[in-house]
């Protein structure tokens, strides 16, 4: 909704009422408990709704990834919203702005063309995925699987990691967490 606010924002700055920076850190402490409030009710009720690992602490790590990967959402959103003139502009804009983070994070194109890796390496949604594969299979055991199994059958968490290219080190977990947070 920026771009509705930038004529008043403008002429208030240009009154001198305030600075740009005070007007930014005030929008998003105010819009942060809604912010916060639709993701932890989203969890609440998707995450042992899907089966997900039944431990306290999963759930509340699982709450911090979905909060953390909105946070980015909004400031994507933001950073649209101020590059453009209207709001139909921004709607056109932002789907060019996620679509290669969502295409390329290596989630729904596996093979990724050597010279756009680093794209798959600062895809916030690829982040947030390997976060949430980490929280979900380290420390499980899985079923044992069945003897006439037509599909591949993941033996161990290590298999499932070494599928979907996760590293489940802390080094990579501590990393993906400080580029999530640079991203809000």
């Amino acid at each position: 909704a920026f771009p509705d606010e930038k004529t008043l924002l403008f002429r208030e700055q240009w009154a001198g009422m305030y600075r740009l920076s005070i007007y930014y850190f005030s929008k998003i402490i105010v819009e942060l408990p809604v912010q916060m409030v639709f993701p932890c009710v989203f969890v609440s009720i998707l995450y042992y709704m899907s089966g997900f690992n039944p431990g306290v602490g999963h759930f509340f790590y699982n709450m911090a990834i979905v909060v953390m990967v909105a946070s980015i959402g909004q400031g994507i959103g933001l950073l649209a919203s101020v590059s453009s003139p209207s709001m139909a502009v921004t709607l056109a804009c932002i789907p060019v702005l996620l679509m290669p983070f969502a295409i390329l994070g290596g989630l729904i194109v596996q093979t990724v063309p050597w010279w756009l890796h680093w794209l798959e390496r600062i895809s916030f949604y690829r982040l947030a995925f390997e976060l949430a594969m980490v929280n979900e299979f380290k420390d499980v055991q899985l079923p044992p699987c069945p003897p006439l199994s037509l599909v591949p059958c993941p033996r161990s968490p290590d298999d499932i990691f070494m599928f979907f290219k996760v590293d489940p080190s802390p080094h990579n977990i501590r990393k993906n967490w400080l580029v999530l947070l640079a991203y809000t």
